[in-house]
């Protein structure tokens, strides 16, 4: 009957203990997603401003020669050089997309997150957007909506 009693109270003794661990466990998981979570908004938050630096560098630019269609990386990077330009797609935060054209100039920028925020500039104001989609300048148009 003892070695019974024993038995029993060393398989609850192990269960009490994998429990507590399992607790633990979760408690650190549940505290690592939390940090995961708050990285993501401000890696977006950097992507965004960046966006938000090249968007005007480009209205500084198209005010001085009337059209969005020599707003190239060449001119963006002079205009403002503490971004990266390309005419392919945005591989991170610090590098814009940018596709120029007549009426409007268009830019995606990566989040490390990655998401793609998305402008299409027109003399007549802003439009803004962002997905978890291809992040080149080209694909603005699709996702952004009029700001203003």
């Amino acid at each position: 009957m003892r070695s019974h009693i024993r038995g029993i109270t060393l398989v609850a003794g192990t269960a009490a203990l994998l429990s507590l661990t399992a607790c633990g466990m979760g408690v650190e998981a549940q505290s690592d997603q939390q940090a995961v979570n708050a990285i993501n908004p401000a890696a977006d938050a950097q992507a965004q401003s960046n966006l938000q630096t090249a968007i005007v560098a480009a209205q500084t630019a198209v005010s001085s020669s009337g059209s969005f269609a020599g707003v190239s990386v060449a001119v963006m990077q002079q205009n403002e050089p503490s971004l990266n330009y390309v005419t392919g797609p945005s591989m991170g935060p610090n590098t814009v997309s940018v596709l120029p054209g007549g009426q409007t100039w268009s830019a995606a920028v990566r989040s490390t997150s990655g998401t793609c925020f998305y402008a299409v500039v027109s003399i007549s104001g802003t439009a803004t957007g962002s997905a978890k989609a291809p992040c080149e300048a080209a694909n603005a148009a699709a996702h952004a909506a009029e700001t203003g």
